[in-house]
């Protein structure tokens, strides 16, 4: 973060971020912004699993795993320094992925997205040593809710479903959900599945069709419906549009 703050939500779990803030979200997030101030200015890094794994093969520090599949979310403060450094290097990359005509082109986005790593595994192995979770059983039901959800999602739409691989009621679920929350978890299950297909929308060549049948609705036109009435939007509009909200 290099100018204003923001209120997010991460996996039911509410965080400030302000000005030369770092924060690092799982690979698969429920993620909600609350609040956001007019003066914001940000750095977003984002990459897909098999980019990073690709590089792997560079190092033998088995903390490269762990910061590619650490699945909580950590904040902290940049010093002066490391806010620098990561931001100049962040800077190099945006550069050469937008030119990738250039050069040489990939290889020097390997080299600088692994220069990039290294500095954030600095940053992760220290957060990882000032992280103390929440031990309590409530907060490893909702854990367990979350990562089920991004499993299954894209099949399962059922609160009962959830309820019954996690042995407890529909109707706590949703209690447990709603005080952390606000949401229900039908709420929170029609928005992972929102998730996936504007994910799908964006980045991939499937038809709506496809797109529909992949997350298990009957048809087109009642994955359309469901769409529509989260986004505003048709699933068609939202590609053309290229919106990312």
């Amino acid at each position: 973060m290099l100018e204003g703050e923001m209120s997010i939500n991460v996996n039911l779990e509410t965080y400030q971020i302000s000005r030369n803030s770092i924060i690092f979200f799982p690979s698969q997030s429920y993620t909600h912004i609350l609040k956001i101030s007019q003066n914001i200015k940000s750095i977003v890094i984002s990459f897909s699993d098999d980019f990073a794994l690709s590089n792997l093969k560079n190092y033998n520090d088995i903390n490269i795993v762990r910061l590619l599949s650490d699945n909580s979310t950590l904040i902290t403060s940049l010093s002066p320094e490391s806010s620098k450094s990561i931001t100049g290097l962040a800077d190099n990359l945006y550069q050469l992925n937008s030119d990738r005509e250039q050069l040489f082109a990939m290889e020097r986005i390997y080299h600088c997205f692994n220069s990039l790593t290294l500095e954030l595994m600095v940053l992760h192995s220290k957060m990882q040593e000032d992280y103390h979770p929440k031990t309590s059983r409530q907060k490893t039901l909702i854990q367990n809710f979350m990562n089920m959800l991004f499993t299954h999602c894209k099949k399962e739409r059922s609160v009962q479903f959830y309820a019954d691989k996690l042995a407890v009621t529909p109707g706590y679920l949703s209690k447990i959900l709603k005080e952390v929350s606000g949401l229900t978890a039908s709420d929170i299950i029609e928005d992972a599945v929102v998730i996936e297909a504007r994910n799908m929308l964006q980045n991939s060549n499937l038809s709506i069709t496809q797109i529909a049948d992949e997350l298990h609705f009957s048809d087109q036109s009642f994955f359309g419906k469901f769409f529509k009435k989260k986004m505003k939007m048709s699933p068609r509009e939202f590609r053309t549009r290229k919106v990312f909200t």
